[in-house]
Parts: C-alpha cells; sequence; structure tokens
C-alpha cells in the first residue's frame, strides 16, 4: 500500500466521499434496516456534507492512498442545554475506512485528527455512536479510549414495514392509486404518460411518483 493522506475535505472532495459513505451505509443496513437509506441518499448526504463544510464547528477529513479516497470522518461541536455543567461537547457523526485498507492505522488517524480538533477548540468530552452487533467497531473505539456510559435504544411502533399502493414526488405530491384507475394524470398537477396503456404503478411512475413505505398496522387477535 502506498502512502497514506490524511487532510481537511473540501466540497471538492464530496463527489469522491458518496462511495464510501454508500458502503458504510450498505453494511450498516445489513446490521439493522432502520439504518437503510433512502433513494435520494447521494443527493441528500452530499447537501449533508457541504452543509457541514462550510461551519466553523464541524470539521471532516479525507483518507487518500495513491490518490484514492479509502476513508473519511466527520466530527463537530455540539451544545447541550445551560442545566447542564459540561455543555460544550465533540460528536464524532462518522469514520470510517473502506475495506481492503483497513489494518493500515488509517482510521487511527483520522481519529486522532478530530480529536486534536475538537481539544482545540475546548472540549473536554467526545460522543459518539456505534451499533450493538458492530462487534469490529466496538472493539476499534474502546481501544481508543471510549467507554459506553449509555445505552441508545429504539421501539418501531409498526413493526411489519411495507410498500403499498402510495407513492410520492420529489416536489412533495403524495398520491394513492385508487383501485381502477386508468392512465392519466394522477392529481391533476403532473404531465399525463404518453401511453395510453399499462397498469396503475406503471402509469403513475412515468408520472415521476415512486413508492414510499407504509406502515401496515399489525392485526389485531
Amino acid at each position: 500500500m502506498g502512502g497514506v493522506e490524511i487532510r481537511r475535505a473540501t466540497v471538492r472532495d464530496i463527489p469522491d466521499i458518496l462511495p464510501v459513505w454508500g458502503e458504510l451505509a450498505d453494511f450498516h443496513t445489513s446490521l439493522d434496516a432502520s439504518f437503510r437509506p433512502s433513494s435520494e441518499w447521494k443527493h441528500e448526504y452530499a447537501d449533508y456534507l457541504r452543509s457541514l463544510m462550510m461551519r466553523d464547528d464541524a470539521l471532516a477529513l479525507l483518507a487518500r492512498v495513491d490518490g484514492e479516497v479509502v476513508g473519511y470522518g466527520v466530527a463537530r461541536v455540539s451544545y447541550l442545554p445551560g442545566f447542564f455543567l459540561y455543555r460544550r461537547r465533540g460528536y464524532i457523526h462518522d469514520v470510517y475506512t473502506r475495506q481492503g485498507f483497513r489494518r493500515h492505522g488509517i482510521g487511527r488517524q483520522m481519529v486522532q485528527g478530530l480529536l486534536d480538533w475538537l481539544r482545540d477548540r475546548g472540549v473536554s468530552l467526545v460522543e459518539l455512536t456505534v451499533a450493538v452487533n458492530n462487534d469490529e467497531a466496538v472493539a476499534f473505539w474502546k481501544a481508543l479510549g471510549f467507554a459506553t456510559f449509555m445505552h441508545h435504544m429504539k421501539r418501531e411502533f409498526c413493526p411489519r414495514i411495507a410498500t403499498v399502493r402510495f407513492l410520492s414526488r420529489p416536489d412533495g405530491f403524495m398520491w394513492r392509486i385508487p383501485r381502477g384507475a386508468r392512465p392519466g394524470s394522477p392529481s391533476g398537477r403532473v404531465p399525463a404518460p404518453r401511453s395510453s396503456g399499462g397498469s396503475r404503478d406503471a402509469f403513475a411512475r412515468a408520472a415521476g411518483y415512486r413508492p414510499y413505505p407504509v406502515c401496515r398496522p399489525a392485526s389485531r387477535r
């Protein structure tokens, strides 16, 4: 492996960071379905990174090997309400090294860079979250001196999630496909598809609609 470069990421680096986050998102999704990214994740995460990079209280680092981005990390300074004694805290959002480039100290170097930056800004406590079944990450953070002090818990109100006959558009329109519908403009506010045939789903998709998951209540017994 060639030399490793760790530096501050800029807006120009976002296209190279997105595939790395995509790999991270796929891995997290394999651990728990609640991590599944949306269909618009590339656009949304690019906007998220861009907004962080414009802030003075956030830092994004990237790691390059032979010109290829193989990892990145994000941290920011956060503030708790005034009734806490230690209000100014650091939060590490993401640190990820791509498969094939691990066990070379890249992740440690990125974490150290984030910690040094947070310390320089008067932060005395740094927090992060780790999936409970991500044993490798838990061991990684413990080796760097982090310890568990909270349990992040969840409860799903609707455990059965299914894509049903509801669709949405990026511009915010939402529409439920009515039974017996025929090709045409679903809401009267979008162009009708050119084809005069096809299923309800087909003509809705042609009009720009996409399915979105809807909570299907569990049956009562």
